[in-house]
């Protein structure tokens, strides 16, 4: 569960009543100092940026080109048909 998300709970029942102002603190502080646990116990890594994909082949782009000419094509000829029928 993230942080806010305890947090906002906690406001919640707090709000509605479930809980006193000292249970409301206490708790507070408790999952704030859990969550602060939480971070110091994961080894920092560094980030490192995901590799950016290489730029389409010549063939690549051919291959994009035909298949979208064939799409277009098959929906002409679709429309094509349809009209011929519903005339």
């Amino acid at each position: 569960m993230s942080l806010r998300k305890a947090l906002t709970e906690l406001k919640e029942a707090f709000d509605a009543g479930f809980i006193n102002q000292r249970e409301y603190d206490s708790n507070r502080r408790g999952i704030i100092d859990q969550w602060i646990s939480q971070l110091q116990s994961k080894p920092l890594t560094p980030q490192t940026p995901a590799p950016s994909p290489a730029p389409p082949t010549l063939w690549e782009r051919f291959l994009d080109m035909a298949r979208s000419f064939k799409r277009k094509l098959e929906d002409r000829i679709k429309e094509f048909f349809n009209k011929l029928i519903g005339q």
